[in-house]
């Protein structure tokens, strides 16, 4: 955020462009698991409000990630 702006309000386009992440994965038809570890690795909660590019960008780093550490 740039200064002086973190006090100013929402404007009504940008309120409406927020979700919060429970109810995108509804949406989008995530897994239980599949939310569970989004919500970990971007440690987010539930009613943490996103936008629709966000969602889909966390979803994307999900389903690519790199699983086991082996040699």
């Amino acid at each position: 955020m740039s200064k002086g702006k973190k006090d100013e309000p929402l404007s009504g386009s940008d309120r409406v462009a927020l979700q919060q992440v429970a109810e995108l994965a509804a949406i989008h038809g995530l897994k239980p698991w599949e939310l569970a570890g989004m919500l970990r690795a971007e440690s987010w909660t539930g009613d943490k409000a996103v936008t629709k590019a966000e969602f889909d960008a966390a979803v994307t780093r999900l389903r690519e990630r790199r699983v086991g550490g082996g040699r």
